[in-house]
Parts: structure tokens; C-alpha cells; sequence
């Protein structure tokens, strides 16, 4: 292993690009960032999100090092339209940094097989 004396960065596919386009009936996970993790817990968080649907999985984001959250979290929901749910409740075009923000997870489709559609790649995916 190859010390630089540096902590590891992790960059997630989501916070590089967004999902653009409709999403398939398929799609239940949501990527959601800037979370008001200072102001309130993980559990806090998790019940927010109950809210919403059934929670299937909650992923909430952290440095690698410190293990602080980052703000990011991914969230799988068991049907689409509970993800649709949260999905509708921010707003399409305000994406304004510090503002909680969230919206079909583009590495959920990067993962997915081509489906005649070209979701299967990862350009396609960020473009369509």
C-alpha cells in the first residue's frame, strides 16, 4: 500500500453529474446531498425519510477518514412511486449549494443492463 501521507478522496458518480430525463418505472433509489447533517442525527434523518415510503436502504455518505457524513446519501426506497415522492418534492431547476437537494440516482441506472434505451452506459446515462 502507498502511503502519501494523504487521506483517501471518494467522489461518487452522482455528485459529478445529475440524471437527466424521465426515470424508468424500475428506478426506486434517489441521491440526496447538502442534508442538514449538522443539525440533525442519522436516526432523525432515517425517520425523515419514512416519510416518503418504505425505506429499503439508507446510505448516508461519510469521509473516509474522519467518518463525518459529508451531507450525500443514497436512498433505496421498495417501490418507485415512494421514491417519486421524494423525488417531486424539490424543485427541478433550484440546485443552489447548501440547499438540500435530491434526484433519481444515476449510478442505480449506470448499473442497470442496457434496456434498448442505452441506460447501460455510463454516457448515456448522464445524458439522456
Amino acid at each position: 500500500a502507498v502511503d502519501s501521507g494523504h487521506s483517501p478522496e471518494v467522489i461518487y458518480v452522482d455528485e459529478l453529474a445529475r440524471t437527466k430525463g424521465k426515470p424508468l418505472s424500475q428506478d426506486r433509489e434517489v441521491y440526496l446531498h447538502d442534508l442538514p447533517w449538522h443539525d440533525y442525527s442519522e436516526q432523525e434523518l432515517r425517520e425523515w425519510l419514512t416519510a416518503f415510503g418504505t425505506v429499503e436502504e439508507a446510505l448516508f455518505l461519510r469521509h473516509p477518514t474522519t467518518q463525518e457524513f459529508t451531507g450525500g446519501a443514497y436512498v433505496r426506497f421498495k417501490t418507485h412511486e415512494d421514491a417519486a415522492t421524494l423525488v417531486a418534492t424539490f424543485p427541478k431547476e433550484d440546485d443552489q449549494p447548501g440547499t438540500l437537494h435530491g434526484g433519481w440516482s444515476l449510478s442505480e441506472q449506470m448499473q442497470r443492463p442496457g434496456d434498448g434505451a442505452g441506460r447501460g452506459s455510463a454516457g448515456a446515462a448522464a445524458a439522456a
